[in-house]
């Protein structure tokens, strides 16, 4: 029977692990076209739907191929990004005369939502409001990844039945994922879920005036850090994924921005990139600077489009 029990746990870990290092993705066509995905070269779904759900991505890109039931509308080439432990929400858009791939929302895997597009618009007075961050009366915005949803946080300590903190896993004296845990058991619960953090103190650019998108802007040693890990990245899609992984737990200024965009070869990857990093950016006012860095007026007016829409 303890041995049973014992592989049990094992079980449980392995699967605990295993979850944290997959990801899913939603994606649906705005106006009902019915497509088939493949990734990497593999089918994912057997007959044409208007909204693909993607489950148990073990890896955070691939190479996507959108192909529409209708002939008629062609075939949409991308790269899919996700990030391990969340689900995230594309729409599949036609701008002009081809498809396109848009960012909805970022959720954590069995949680609640973590919203791209979550901004406060509240128009009463400066200072904090009931989510933690400034309102847009020239106050900073919830950033775009907010906390996660309220909840019991519960922390149980067990030796005698072999589960240890937090959903760690002891067996035998070895733990997995925690430390070893002596004594009796013990469950403490804080009501609330996610403890907030201390009020901090805005951030005030010289000199602006307008609207903050994020808290505080990421330091210069830091950014140089994030600059040369980007610089050597050999092709435009590894130093987009990696940018993205950067500017995911950041808050950049404009100029920041600029300066990875900058560092794309390929103008696609450009307005790829200016797309995402508009969530992250301290002086969204600022942004259009972002326009010089683009070849093709095209260019500047998807990345307005993408603006207004994100802002609605």
């Amino acid at each position: 029977m303890k041995k049973l029990f014992t592989f049990l746990l094992i079980c449980l870990a392995a699967q605990t692990i295993a979850f944290a290092q997959t990801a899913n993705a939603i994606l649906f066509t705005e106006n009902g076209e019915r497509f088939t995905i493949i990734l990497n070269g593999v089918r994912q779904n057997q007959r044409p739907e208007t909204n693909v759900k993607l489950t148990g991505l073990t890896s955070e890109n691939y190479k996507m191929r959108v192909i529409f039931e209708d002939k008629r509308l062609g075939v949409m080439d991308n790269t899919l990004y996700v990030y391990y432990g969340e689900e995230i929400t594309y729409a599949i858009r036609k701008k002009k005369s081809k498809y396109v791939l848009r960012f909805v929302s970022q959720n954590q895997i069995g949680g609640g939502a973590a919203n791209a597009n979550n901004y406060n618009n509240n128009s009463g007075g400066n200072g904090y409001n009931n989510n933690g961050g400034y309102n847009n009366n020239g106050g900073y915005n919830p950033t775009p990844n907010p906390p996660r949803p309220n909840g019991s946080t519960t922390t149980t300590t067990t030796t005698n039945g072999g589960v240890a903190v937090n959903g760690q896993i002891s067996v035998g004296g070895v733990t997995i994922g925690g430390q070893v845990n002596t004594g009796n058991s013990t469950t403490t619960t804080t009501n609330g879920g996610v403890v907030p953090p201390p009020t901090p103190q805005p951030y005030v650019l010289p000199g602006y005036t307008g609207v903050y998108g994020c808290p505080y802007p990421m330091q210069p040693d830091a950014f140089q850090a994030a600059k040369n890990s980007i610089a050597k990245q050999p092709f435009d899609d590894n130093k987009l994924m990696i940018a993205k992984q950067v500017i995911t737990s950041n808050c950049l200024l404009t100029s920041q921005v600029k300066e990875l965009a900058k560092m794309f070869t390929f103008e696609d990857r450009r307005l790829d990139f200016a797309k995402f990093a508009y969530g992250y950016t301290l002086d969204i006012n600022n942004y259009f600077v972002i326009n010089d860095v683009f070849t093709f007026p095209s260019s500047v007016e998807d990345l307005n489009d993408y603006i207004v829409s994100y802002r609605r």
